[in-house]
Formats: structure tokens, sequence, C-alpha cells
């Protein structure tokens, strides 16, 4: 095995350089540039899935899906966007190969540092976090109340018509504008989904948990989203994988109806006006890859930015998130404003999301992929697929959701987000250890 990982960490080296040298002076079209990074792909996962490596495997995936979906689609049709009701333009603009070629150099980093570091440290196989051993009771019980907490949460804006069950997307999405909690609610959803599957064993004897977990997702499925059930369902799925699970035909008919039939059923669920019907409801083999690769947008729109004449901004943008939170701790420091500023990318690409790789490249350039990668890699891999004991996997694992979700968003959320993890795992230890001390003295 370690033989095979050289070999492949040489191939990806070698693809590697050929895709920076190809960004500067062009060798090859955009279609032999995306061949040679589902190769990339293709040999970095059967290394991560041989090693156990579930949290970078799912992240390298999701990554590579949102940045190349369209363009690996774009292999097979001369125009992926035809049938699309909204604004292509984007991808027929000068910008659009540059772009491409800048998340293939990202992408191909990450499979890069992942395997550097598999290479030179020895993926020791622990049973201490093994799925057929059951971690600790206190992270299935909390992740199990945070959900039902949630779930209660939904039910009651439900019944109320709070929140609209049934309508346009767009219905729902107002809706979201008056519910300040809701957003909070939907983090700690995501937050107890990775509690219970980094801590529970034998899925068969766990229906419970289950069953627990798909409460609150049936019936956001069913007001059109997706997002919020996916990503720390794929952190959990990455967890899962690190703890042993094995991929059998079972796991992979799962991951092919999610994909092509659920994603896309959302997606038309979401644009359906009063009128339809569900026969009139049409899927496509492509959907999903146009829907979550539609990520490339706002990086083409960052990369003309830069094309365009403005500089690079050296981090700022990862950078103002964490001022802000320190500003809630520390007297006299005022937050700095995203109001005007060129890093407001909310403002500047209303309704698009954004990208963790058009940030990086915003920031520093191409030589950012150098920069966040490695970081990445070390959090995923190095940390979160080597895990020590079940609190270093919960945490790990709930942070890893985040980053998911920050495959498609900006930065900003991200600080935030890291640290009410910690505090909330740090709240549940310290708890118990307050129970457990003064449970020793009413015994005595």
């Amino acid at each position: 095995m370690v033989r095979k990982n050289f070999l492949i960490f040489l191939s990806i080296s070698i693809i590697l350089i050929f895709l920076i040298v190809n960004l500067f002076y062009s060798l090859v079209s955009q279609n032999f540039s995306t061949i040679l990074v589902i190769v990339v792909y293709i040999l970095t996962s059967y290394s991560l899935l041989k090693l156990r490596c579930g949290l970078t495997f799912v992240y390298l995936s999701y990554l590579i899906l949102a940045h190349a979906g369209i363009p690996i689609i774009d292999l097979l049709l001369e125009d992926p966007l035809r049938d699309l009701d909204v604004n292509t333009n984007w991808y027929f603009t000068s910008y659009r190969e540059k772009a491409v070629l800048i998340s293939y150099i990202f992408i191909t980093s990450i499979c890069f540092f992942a395997m550097l570091i598999n290479l030179f440290k020895k993926r020791t196989l622990s049973n201490k976090t093994d799925i057929n051993f059951k971690g600790d009771n206190k992270w299935i019980f909390t992740g199990e109340l945070l959900i039902i907490i949630f779930f209660i949460y939904l039910v009651y804006l439900f019944t109320t018509g709070k929140l609209p069950l049934f309508g346009t997307y767009q219905n729902y999405f107002s809706a979201l504008s008056n519910l300040n909690f809701y957003q909070r609610g939907i983090f700690l959803y995501a937050v107890g989904i990775t509690m219970i599957l980094s801590n529970i064993f034998n899925m068969k004897n766990n229906k419970k948990s289950i069953f627990i977990i798909f409460l609150p997702g049936i019936l956001l499925l069913l007001t059109g989203n997706r997002g919020e059930i996916f990503y720390p369902l794929l952190a959990g799925m990455g967890v899962l994988i690190t703890r042993g699970l094995k991929i059998n035909y079972k796991l992979i008919l799962v991951v092919v109806i999610v994909f092509f039939i659920v994603i896309p059923s959302v997606k038309e669920i979401r644009n359906m006006d009063s009128n339809q019907t569900l026969e009139e409801v049409n899927l496509s083999i492509i959907d999903p890859f146009v829907q979550i690769g539609y990520t490339l947008r706002p990086h083409v729109y960052t990369v003309g930015w830069i094309e365009n004449g403005e500089e690079f901004i050296f981090g700022e943008s990862f950078l103002v998130p964490v001022q802000r939170g320190l500003s809630n701790f520390i007297p006299f420091m005022p937050p700095i404003e995203y109001e005007g500023k060129p890093y407001s990318f909310r403002d500047r690409l209303p309704t698009m999301g954004y990208s963790i790789v058009a940030e990086t490249y915003y920031n520093f350039g191409i030589i950012g992929s150098f920069i966040i990668s490695p970081l990445l890699v070390f959090f995923l891999t190095y940390l979160g697929d080597r895990p020590k004991n079940f609190l270093i996997l919960t945490l790990i694992t709930g942070i890893t959701t985040v980053l998911i979700n920050n495959i498609r968003n900006a930065f900003a959320f991200v600080p935030g987000q890291i640290i009410i993890i910690i505090g909330l795992l740090g709240m549940i230890v310290l708890l118990n250890l307050l129970l457990s001390k003064n449970k020793k003295v009413y015994i005595k």
C-alpha cells in the first residue's frame, strides 16, 4: 500500500505542476484539464477510502462536484446549461476557463497534501473510535435532544403558519426573515446529527437515533431545503467511513438515489408553482451536477474582478469575521463593518452564495491554494481522520459540517459556528464532570 500511495502521490504531483503551467501558458483545453482532475480525484479517493480517511473523502467529493460539476457535464454535452431558466451568460465569459483551472489547482492541491500526510504519517486504525464500539452516551443523548427540540420548533412554525410547509421556495425563504431563531435551530440540528453519528455503533441497533435524525429532515425536504440536511449527513457519512463503515452496494445505492433523484427532485419542488402537478416535474441525470456545480458562478465573477483591475485583499475576508467575533469580548473594539467593502460578497453577489475557492483566490491569488489547502488537510486528514478519542472525533466532525457548508458560501460564518461548537461541547463536558462529582459526594 505504501508503494501504491507513493505512485499516486507522484502522479498527483506531476498533474499539479502541469495544471499550474497550463494556467499561465494555456497548453490544453478545459476538457483535457477536467479529465486530469477526475483522474486525480479517483486516485486520491482510492487511497483515502483504503486508509479510512472518510472526512477528507467527503469534503473532497463535495468540493469537486461544486466546482467541476458543470465542466464534467461539458465533456458530454455541448451546452449543459441550455435548459435552465436563469441567466447563464457567466459560463460563456472569457474568465470561465481560468476560473475552472484555478478550481482544479485548488482541488489537486487538497489531494496533494492529503497524500503527503498519508505517505509520511502512518494512519493507525484505532479501535478506540471504531464503528463496533460505542462512544459516550452523553453525546448521543445531547444530539437527540437538540434534534427533538428543533423538530418541535419546526412543527410549531408550520402549524401556526409562520413558516409555509407547502408552496414555493420563495415564500418559504421570505418567511425566514421574521424568524431569528431558525438559523440557530438549523445549526443545532446539524450539530446534533454529527454528535449521534460520531458515537453510535452497529447502525442496525440504533434505529431510534436514525429515526430522530430524519424527523426534521423530511419536513425540510418538503419545503425544498437540501443543504441544511445534506451538509451534516455528508460529514456524518465521512465520520462513519473513518470509523470503519464498510462501503457496500446498499450504501452506494443510497448515495445514487440521493444524488440523482432526491437532490434534483427537491430543486423541482422548490420551483413549482401552485398550478403545477408532480406529473409535470422533469428530472434529468445531469441536474445534480449542474445544480451543485453552480458554485462555479461566483468564482467566475471573482476572477473577473481581478482581471478587471481589482487587487488581492491578502486575507482580509478571513480575518474580519475573527475580529468581529473578538469585538464581542474585547472592550472598546468596534466590529469592522462589511458595508461598502470589497469583501462584502453577499452585497456584491446577492443570492449566489460564494465559494471557498473564489475567496481563497480573491485573497491570495493562485498562491492561496497552497496556503488554505494544507490548513484544511491538516484539520481533516491529520486531526479528523486520526482521532484519539470520541470527544475529538465529535468535535472535528461537527466542524467538518461547517467546512462543507463553506464550500458554497463565504467564510464569514465559519469562526462563529466553530466557537459555538467548541463552547457547546465544552459546557457538556463540564456539566458531566460536575454531575459525576456530585454523584460521588452523594454516594459518600
